[in-house]
């Protein structure tokens, strides 16, 4: 079961901060602290555009092939994975749920689908899902047309969309999906949410 990090670009810029190397918890970085929690669960890799700028981390590093922003992120990870399903994630993430990432794998490997994507109404959860390999083919396509939204090539293909609510009671846990935007989300994550968060996993 392949986890890609999506860690380069724009995307992991916040103002003056690299999100992904900002200090989280202990000496770990909010990226190094994810990569704590999942390399012992998963082939973990992170896709970047500059690989040297990981090199201090204990995990292998893709240079992104595409400049595509997120979408390319995509893209490298599914032409370079040998895995037929594949969990898609951001750097800014810190509070994901391993045991919630192989139930989403299970759930994958037992429908028909090319994927499998968390939902709330009309907004999608595109960097914490499931993509196969076959979806390369249609994310290729839609780079190629210049349309670089990162949902663009969900019209390609079948996908299964599950709610954001259920896989919150799954993970007892109601921050799964709270991502880093800002330095106050930053500052939100690391005193108010960590706590709860480490609480909960020991």
């Amino acid at each position: 079961m392949t986890v890609f990090i999506l860690a380069g670009g724009e995307s992991s810029r916040m103002g003056e901060y690299d999100k992904p190397h900002l200090e989280f918890y202990q000496d770990k970085t909010i990226l190094g602290f994810i990569i704590n929690n999942l390399k012992s669960d998963f082939n973990l890799k992170v896709v970047a555009k500059n690989r040297d700028e990981f090199s201090d981390y204990d995990v292998e590093v893709l240079t992104d092939l595409k400049d595509a922003g997120p979408l390319g992120g995509i893209y490298t990870g599914l032409e370079m994975t040998e895995s037929k399903y594949n969990f898609f994630m951001g750097c800014d993430m810190p509070f994901i749920n391993k045991t919630l990432i192989r139930w989403m794998f299970n759930r994958a490997k037992m429908s028909d689908k090319d994927g499998l994507v968390p939902v709330d109404g009309n907004f999608y959860e595109p960097l914490f899902a499931i993509y196969r390999k076959s979806c390369l083919e249609s994310v290729e396509k839609v780079i190629l047309e210049d349309r670089w939204p990162i949902i663009s090539f969900y019209e390609y293909i079948n996908l299964e969309f599950i709610q954001k609510n259920k896989l919150r009671e799954m993970s007892s846990f109601n921050n799964i999906f709270f991502n880093i935007n800002t330095y106050e989300d930053y500052l939100k994550a690391k005193n108010e949410i960590l706590p709860e968060y480490i609480k909960m996993e020991d």
